[in-house]
């Protein structure tokens, strides 16, 4: 079945907002305007103090009007430059999009706006949210029209409606909801980024990187800082599912001196646990091992939940990429990675048994569920698998002829721009305003205390002027 552009059938509950609000979320999409970038979390009560966090330090960065130059009407070897994906590869200097930096006149850059979908707030957290400014806080929706395994909704025409599996709201540790979350804000705001509610923006000027991004190329991703595919990040059936196997023939030394040359630039730089990873036993099983009777069999048809499709499955080297965080990640409506990328990673999380917490699955040790869904996907359009979920993919309105033609998606290589409490090279200060040129732009703090940006969640008050 092919996707269709509505993410959902049922539209969300309204919050009542009064007219400064409204007009705040009102202004149409602008290519050339970074306050089109719309953030999107999502939390339940337990990550209500993280969500506030979060919101402060959007509010404390991106929360006040301010000035901002227009990009130059040529590509500049922008800010945003980044390298390949291969394991051991090197930032890039530009990346051939418009550049951050000048070329027309200074402009007022509006506040921040955050969609918040919840996943089990309280009635007092709720009402928290809904007094903070130019946060609105939506349900997710009920439906979807997604490609997803015959057996989910057997005999549905392509673009037909259906229930969402109880999974995605009834198990929310699976994350399954986070691409349809993201799909649904694409649907009413051109640029969206996904942020993880457990994470703080540590810097000025996200939303200027993430519109250069998203205008020359469709999307924003950033390294998590592991290897992939290894049997510490995702089950062989998730592979399976995008129509990939383990390729028999790996080179575990020649990548690890590869990471190692890598940790020594600075520029991607090796964990303990990465190197680990690469100890692994690798896949031996028949049913997970490319082959070349796979290339010569017939494609698959619908995947049933907790199968293993065995037609024209693609090979896929063992940690020969790099893997992608699905905690912080930016689409373009109607872009190459919103129709190739996310739709499939959405229609694998519809899938809990057969895609996204496959039989065996235990907690991160194995599996990073709507991660490996991301990363399956990526590895999938690299590999030009066309089984399985490899095929499913969306359609949305263009987002105009400045998008460059698609290619292997862009991974903004650099470090700083995610880390996470306990990482082994990288602690920001609890201090809100610590900021340095080339420091951590997000950091996921978790649950470590303290939460300096949540005094600054910013209250509703007064009108909002254009």
């Amino acid at each position: 079945m092919a996707a269709e552009a509505g993410a959902r059938g049922g539209a969300p509950e309204e919050e009542e907002e009064d007219a400064e609000e409204k007009d705040a979320w009102a202004h149409p999409w602008d290519e050339s305007d970074p306050a089109s970038v719309v953030f999107v979390t999502a939390a339940d009560e337990a990550y209500f103090s993280r969500l506030a966090n979060l919101v402060g330090s959007l509010h404390f960065w991106e929360g006040d009007e301010s000035d901002w130059a227009p990009p130059a009407p040529s590509g500049g070897g922008g800010e945003h430059g980044v390298g390949d994906n291969a394991a051991g590869g090197v930032d890039g200097g530009g990346g051939g999009g418009q550049g951050c930096d000048g070329g027309g006149a200074p402009r007022k850059l509006r506040p921040a706006r955050v969609l918040v979908f919840d996943l089990g707030l309280s009635a007092s957290s709720r009402a928290a949210v809904r007094s903070w400014n130019h946060v609105r806080l939506r349900s997710l929706p009920t439906t979807t029209t997604a490609s997803a395994p015959e057996a989910l909704a057997p005999g549905a025409a392509p673009g037909a409606a259906f229930p969402l599996p109880t999974h995605l709201l009834g198990a929310p540790w699976m994350v399954g909801w986070k691409p349809l979350a993201v799909l649904t804000a694409l649907e009413a705001h051109g640029f969206a980024c996904w942020v993880d509610a457990g994470a703080e923006v540590r810097a000025p000027g996200l939303r200027v990187v993430l519109a250069s991004a998203l205008r020359s190329d469709g999307h924003f991703f950033t390294t998590a800082g592991h290897l992939f595919p290894t049997p510490k990040v995702v089950r062989p059936q998730t592979l399976a599912a995008f129509g990939l196997a383990y390729e028999q023939q790996q080179q575990q030394p020649q990548q690890r001196r590869q990471w190692e040359a890598a940790a020594t630039t600075g520029v991607a730089a090796a964990t303990a646990d990465d190197l680990d990873a690469l100890e692994y036993e690798e896949p031996t099983s028949a049913a997970n091992i490319y082959t070349a009777a796979d290339a010569a069999s017939p494609p698959s048809r619908g995947l049933s939940p907790g199968s293993t499709p065995r037609g024209r499955l693609a090979p896929v080297r063992f940690a020969s990429r790099v893997e992608f965080t699905s905690a912080l990640m930016a689409f373009a409506a109607g872009s190459a990675a919103h129709a190739r990328i996310l739709w499939p990673m959405h229609a694998c999380c519809l899938d809990a048994a057969g895609c996204l917490w496959p039989p065996g699955s235990e907690g991160n040790a194995n599996q990073r569920r709507d991660q490996s869904a991301l990363n399956a996907a990526l590895a999938a359009l690299a590999a030009g698998a066309t089984a399985g979920l490899a095929a499913a993919g969306g359609t949305g309105a263009s987002v105009g002829e400045t998008q460059a033609p698609w290619a292997e998606p862009r991974c903004h290589r650099d470090k700083l721009w995610w880390a996470w409490a306990g990482h082994a090279t990288v602690e920001p200060s609890t201090d809100p305003g610590r900021f340095d040129a080339g420091a951590l732009r997000v950091f996921s703090r978790r649950a470590a205390e303290p939460k300096p940006y949540s005094p600054f969640v910013q209250q509703r008050t007064g009108s909002y002027v254009e």
